[in-house]
């Protein structure tokens, strides 16, 4: 049977797209929350700095596209962000291909059960030397695989394995994000005494790669 409707797979991947794009507009509600708390803190006199981590198979200016277009001005002009790529061109299919024009990165790689990382402790050395080069940073921003990075952070920076050269993070937005699969570095990020702050949405259609259970018990929710 042939297809009545040439458009439609078309309309389809429009509108997951679209929906991939929800926990990214929605995270916006709840960045005022944590900018009025980032401006109680006496230390900070200027505008609260995020390093923002990209998700996978992106780069650092689809997510900046992704920010711009679906978070208010007001909230823009109260923050600096700053969007890099990940070390790593992509080793295969990126799925926002036909969405946006490549080039595309990704921060590790992974096996099929998310469970072994190659090139992990490389991208952990890569974050840390953007945060010395464009530093102080306040927090992080973190979609999809970037989340999964962002969340882990503050534990393996706890325990002292990673980001050593670096003041400790101390605020976190997570946008579709999850927990570490490979139960060593999950182990290694978890971290109960944490003080860390964060606010974070989850897309219904947004499947982070390295999936696992939700992000965050062990911090402090605003």
């Amino acid at each position: 049977m042939f297809n009545r409707n040439p458009c439609k797979k078309k309309k389809k991947q429009i509108k997951a797209s679209e929906n991939q794009r929800k926990p990214i507009k929605k995270q916006s509600r709840n960045i005022g929350i944590l900018l009025k708390e980032m401006a109680s803190e006496a230390e900070i006199v200027r505008k609260p700095r995020f390093l923002c981590l990209h998700g996978f198979r992106t780069r650092g200016a689809i997510l900046k596209k992704q920010i711009e277009t679906n978070w208010p001005q007001s909230v823009l002009e109260k923050i600096d962000l700053v969007y890099p790529d990940a070390p790593f061109p992509a080793q295969g299919k990126a799925d926002v291909e036909g969405i946006f024009d490549p080039p595309y990165y990704e921060w590790f790689q992974f096996n099929k059960e998310f469970t072994s990382y190659t090139n992990f402790e490389e991208c952990l050395a890569y974050i840390e030397d953007i945060m010395i080069k464009q530093g102080p940073f306040d927090g992080l921003l973190g979609f999809s695989q970037g989340a999964i990075l962002s969340g882990g952070l503050p534990g393996l920076q706890a325990k002292g394995l990673a980001l050593t050269k670096v003041p400790k993070i101390k605020y976190l937005i997570i946008i579709g994000g999850a927990k570490f699969k490979s139960e060593s570095v999950a182990e290694k990020a978890r971290d109960r005494f944490l003080k860390t702050k964060w606010i974070g949405a989850v897309g219904i259609l947004c499947r982070p790669r390295c999936h696992s259970s939700s992000t965050g018990p062990h911090y402090s929710q605003i």
